[in-house]
């Protein structure tokens, strides 16, 4: 057995050596025979990379036993094995520390990842590594008394790795005279810091954010051809940025493509660097003013400023409407001409508008853009600019901010904000819920506002319950206010519809397996997390897990005092498995529980997986065997045992 790169510290066992002889020849002999390499070991300098360890066991079997093989496989078994890289006066730096494997059957290999930096002055050329190798192994088994000995092993192994010839890259300098809502130029500047020159070189610019594309492409490449080692280059690449960017750092990286002095292809790793835009060309409304009236047509007088830092070329403003209610002409959207525009300049724009008699008394929407063209001539657009048109008023009011948690087979609120848009104040008003569906169950039909002054803006909300027999999703609801006006009359306002979406129905309690692998022939804890699904605080939970063959749940029950909406908690039972093949067994598991109301309810049956495992050691003795086994070992003693 080779042990060329093999120094064993320190060998020791648990148990006294048999005398040679009649005692030995009863017994099983072995060892773990380790071998270490690095398949992938090239690498070039200045480079963060991996160092993938193989580590191999083709075991030694001195005497073995025929009736049971699994004897034989322990002795050959490294068990407990860590692994630690060191540099060994590699110009490297390893910065994964020790790893722990487990066990390393005969026959099989295991792959160890390494993270490592090689230093940037490596020279090319050929380096050593060490690998250190720590375990132990059952050295010995007695067939007639069933005791074992165990052996602790130090090995040391010199793996190579290469330092490549090859060009590298970094980059030196970015610059950009990109604009927030404009296009510009991003100048990369990079140097070949490699020890080759590159022939045939193109240079990749990847944006990481949609913010910042090159014409409609996330990527854009230009050609640079033969770079020598020391050149600096700077690359430029035309960019656009969205109106909705930042003036921040955003991510790009660089990628060189090149043939090396063997012409084959190659490709650098991938360089990080950051761009930021400078500030957008801001432009803001000083003044709006309007004539329009609801079922009419007025005019609405924008009165904007320039207050970005450059004068702009070509300047339109256009206004855009996000209602049907209020339109330019026969369109959604119109738009007027600037021209040239200072900074600090103001500029007064007049728009054609038209209230429909759909239109209500409240404000709507509008957007306002910039197009311009800088003084370089590249495009550019500012950032939507929000404002509010409100038609002449009338008696009315609004709703907003309408939200819900309604959910099918629930209990859930509706709630929103109600404005009144008149001229005058109005009492004893009250909000009515009109919708009328079999399936839509408010606790109560009225809340009460009292009294609203112009402008002013209360919330409500109503407690509804959606049946079980009802379909998720859209569902349309509606409101009406009904008020006392200034004479003392009753009045009713027009119906205020939303649409709001009705979730589906969720089962009470969500469950995950957190822990849920046991071992054919043993037991062990298993671990689900429930979470809560209702709109209520849930208490007293039993929870029951029932067992289903193969599979026995030992300790089957579980209690959770109390789970709020969508608290969560990890509940433990234990498991068993016998006679089982290793595959995924699914059990049963409910709850009882109590809700707000003090009713006890039970939930739906939820099935879980258990994933039940091979016995390790491919099997291993018969139980009663592994029981008179674990029996002989109390009052094994000690003996220490060199290996060459």
């Amino acid at each position: 057995m080779n042990r060329k790169h093999v120094a064993v510290l320190l060998t020791v066992g648990l148990v006294a050596a048999p005398a040679v002889g009649v005692a030995q020849q009863a017994g099983i002999w072995g060892s773990p025979d380790l071998s270490a390499t690095v398949p992938d070991n090239t690498f070039v300098a200045g480079e963060d990379a991996q160092v993938t360890l193989t580590l191999s066991n083709s075991g030694d079997l001195d005497r073995g036993s025929n009736s049971n093989p699994a004897l034989n496989s322990e002795v050959q078994t490294a068990r407990g094995v860590d692994v630690t890289v060191n540099r060994n006066g590699a110009p490297v730096e390893i910065r994964t520390g020790t790893q722990t494997l487990g066990s390393l059957p005969n026959g099989q290999t295991a792959q160890l990842p390494f993270a490592v930096s090689i230093d940037e002055d490596a020279e090319p050329g050929t380096y050593e590594l060490e690998a250190v190798v720590e375990y132990e192994h059952t050295a010995y088994i007695s067939l007639s008394e069933g005791t074992r000995s165990t052996d602790y092993t130090k090995r040391r192994f010199d793996v190579e790795i290469e330092v490549d010839d090859r060009a590298r890259f970094e980059i030196v300098d970015t610059e950009t005279d990109m604009r927030v809502g404009s296009a510009g130029t991003i100048d990369v500047t990079m140097e070949n810091v490699g020890s080759e020159t590159a022939s045939d070189t193109n240079v990749a610019l990847a944006s990481q954010n949609a913010d910042v594309t090159f014409g409609q492409s996330a990527e854009a490449s230009r050609y640079v051809g033969e770079w020598e080692p020391g050149e600096v280059r700077t690359v430029s690449y035309q960019a656009n940025t969205a109106p909705t960017a930042e003036q921040q750092q955003y991510s790009f990286t660089a990628t060189a493509n090149f043939e090396d002095s063997d012409g084959t292809p190659r490709q650098s790793s991938a360089l990080s660097l950051g761009v930021t835009p400078q500030p957008e060309q801001d432009f803001s409304v000083v003044d709006i003013e309007s004539t329009v009236a609801v079922g009419d047509t007025g005019s609405l007088t924008l009165t904007m400023e320039n207050t970005g830092s450059i004068p702009v070329n070509d300047a339109t403003v256009a206004l855009e409407s996000t209602s049907s209610d209020i339109v330019f002409g026969q369109s959604g959207s119109t738009s007027g001409f600037v021209g040239d525009w200072a900074p600090g300049e103001q500029r007064e724009l007049t728009f054609d508008v038209t209230a429909t008699d759909s239109a209500e008394t409240r404000s709507y929407a509008l957007r306002a853009t910039v197009n311009y063209d800088d003084q370089d001539d590249d495009a550019g657009q500012s950032r939507p600019i929000s404002l509010g048109l409100t038609p002449a008023p009338e008696t009315g009011f609004t709703l907003s901010n309408v939200s819900n948690t309604l959910r099918v087979g629930d209990e859930g609120a509706i709630r929103g904000t109600i404005t009144n848009d008149g001229e005058t104040t109005v009492s004893d008003a009250v909000i009515q819920f009109t919708t009328e569906n079999e399936n839509v169950n408010p606790t109560e039909r009225e809340y009460s506002i009292g009294n609203l002054q112009p402008g002013e803006s209360t919330d409500f909300q109503f407690t509804v319950e959606i049946n079980e027999g009802a379909d998720a999703g859209p569902r349309q609801f509606s409101f009406v206010t009904e008020y006392r006006n200034q004479d003392g009359d009753q009045r009713a306002s027009d119906e205020l519809l939303t649409r709001q979406t009705v979730g589906r129905q969720l089962d009470t309690f969500a469950v995950e397996v957190v822990e849920g692998t046991v071992q054919n022939g043993g037991s062990a804890g298993m671990q689900v997390r429930v979470t809560n699904q209702k709109n209520e605080t849930l208490t007293n939970i039993d929870a029951k897990l029932f067992d289903e063959d193969p599979i026995t749940a030992a300790d089957s029950t579980a209690f959770i005092d109390e789970l709020g909406p969508g608290e969560s908690e990890t509940i433990n039972f234990t498991v068993s498995a016998s006679g089982a093949s290793a595959k995924s067994y699914p059990l049963k598991l409910d709850f009882q529980y109590d809700d707000e109301e003090g009713d006890t309810q039970v939930s739906n049956t939820k099935r879980v997986p258990v994933q039940v495992t091979e016995q390790e050691g491919g099997g291993g003795l018969p139980l009663p065997l592994i029981g008179i086994g674990a029996a002989l070992v109390i009052g094994i003693g000690a003996f220490i045992r060199f290996r060459d």
